[in-house]
């Protein structure tokens, strides 16, 4: 089920962030831990930085267009700053 990170990229009511923010999860991790519980919980429950990991996916993706979005990102916020502490 593919799933992504809302909170790093609310792209209005309704609408689904971009590509580039999303990861694989199943259906119990997208929907019951990372949704109900929020992703900070989601992140320290599983030791994992959920926007790292999306725009790691999205830099080898074989599209283009979704490897020169996450390059405009990680320029806009410099590409340390896409780590939590």
């Amino acid at each position: 089920l593919p799933a992504n990170t809302p909170s790093y990229a609310r792209p209005g009511t309704s609408k689904l962030p971009h590509d580039a923010f999303g990861f694989p999860a199943c259906f119990d991790h997208h929907i019951r831990d990372q949704h109900q519980n929020g992703e900070r919980a989601f992140e320290l429950k599983h030791g994992v930085n959920l926007l790292k990991e999306a725009l790691d996916l999205a830099r080898n993706s074989p599209c283009e267009e979704v490897r020169r979005f996450v390059r405009t990102i990680l320029a806009d916020l410099g590409e340390k700053e896409t780590g939590r502490e």
